[in-house]
């Protein structure tokens, strides 16, 4: 809550991905999208889910929801067996790559964008503002590394790939 709360920009931000997610998550355990297509497709929700799986159950009792992401929960569970039956080992060297990330940020390794934000005038080869404020924030969302796919994937922008933030 402390680096997303609520009724901020970078709040909005992480609520619009858990509720994507969740809604995803929600189509697949209906039964109104195809378990495999899904799973083939798209691991990105299960770095998603082990990103936020240990804050699930205070916001539950905070929110008084019970059902707070047990979509999320319950496609992540199918998912681990599913991956399991058809590249053995695919979770523990996902999880491994996640904490390898993690630990590549330590907070004294955290670049100061903010004040290069307002201060560094854009030039060519170099970040523009709008792109540093985005990575600002992936950092803030982050504080620990990527999220688990930012690195070698195809993210929806890819922080990584800048280097100051690099997890490999």
């Amino acid at each position: 809550m402390r680096i997303a709360a609520p009724g901020t920009e970078s709040g909005a931000f992480f609520m619009m991905v858990l509720s994507y997610w969740e809604q995803a998550c929600a189509l697949l355990n209906y039964g109104l999208l195809h378990e495999g297509l899904f799973f083939e497709t798209s691991g990105e929700f299960f770095g998603v889910w082990e990103r936020v799986k240990p804050i699930v159950p205070q916001a539950r009792e905070r929110f008084v929801n019970k059902q707070f992401l047990a979509h999320m929960e319950k496609a992540a569970q199918r998912y681990e067996a599913w991956i399991e039956t058809r590249s053995p080992g695919h979770i523990a060297a996902m999880r491994q790559f996640m904490n390898r990330c993690a630990l590549s940020l330590q907070p004294q390794q955290k670049p100061d964008l903010g004040s290069r934000v307002k201060s560094e005038p854009a030039t060519p080869g170099t970040p523009s503002v709008l792109l540093r404020r985005r990575l600002a924030l992936f950092v803030a969302l982050f504080p620990r590394g990527c999220p688990g796919t930012a690195c070698k994937g195809s993210p929806p922008f890819a922080v990584c790939r800048l280097g100051p933030i690099a997890c490999a």
